[in-house]
């Protein structure tokens, strides 16, 4: 941020017009969103950029099995609404559904781009459990998912269909099931 503000004092202090244009534009370019602009490319054509700078590249997402049921979604979302108290964690990776239900998560990609300003323990320690829950989903759940959400002492656990082999643990409770989504409270 320090670097804008240094590029635009210098530009500025050359006090041509060509100078003040560039000012112009860069302030133009600042207004647009990096979201956007990082979005708009496929997600595939980001994972090679990331790949090509020797960034850690997460690895896909297991295909669900099963039968889909497009309603079961939604259904989830409506009942988490009415039937946990919002003061409830739930762990999912799913930013939607903290969106959607107004209820905490574990965590989501969307969290890093905050966690910045509280230091670095806190960003390392995100990007530590952001890798873990992508391992725990290439494992489609099988021997880690519960294993998660006693670790940070979860009240539900969300298993979507892509977590088809996370298990029945004794210490948890399925409290909601519908076409391959299920959730689970803990006892």
């Amino acid at each position: 941020l320090c670097g804008f503000a240094l590029a635009y004092a210098r530009l500025l202090a050359r006090g041509t017009w060509g100078a003040r244009a560039a000012v112009a534009a860069l302030v133009l370019a600042s207004l647009v969103p990096p979201a956007s602009l990082i979005h708009a490319f496929s997600d595939e054509q980001r994972q090679a950029v990331k790949a090509r700078l020797g960034m850690g590249v997460r690895p896909p997402r297991p295909p669900a099995s099963g039968p889909s049921d497009p309603g079961a979604y939604p259904a989830l979302l409506e009942w988490v609404r009415a039937s946990t108290p919002p003061a409830a964690l739930f762990l999912t990776d799913d930013f939607a559904f903290r969106v959607r239900t107004r209820r905490s998560i574990t965590g989501s990609d969307k969290d890093g781009a905050f966690l910045f300003l509280a230091g670095s323990r806190p960003f390392t320690d995100w990007y530590r459990l952001s890798r873990e829950l992508e391992v725990c989903r290439a494992a489609r759940g099988r021997g880690c998912w519960f294993e998660l959400g006693r670790r940070f002492q979860v009240d539900y656990a969300v298993v979507d269909p892509a977590l088809a082999e996370a298990g029945a643990p004794p210490d948890f409770q399925k409290v909601w099931e519908r076409g391959g989504w299920s959730v689970w409270r803990r006892l």
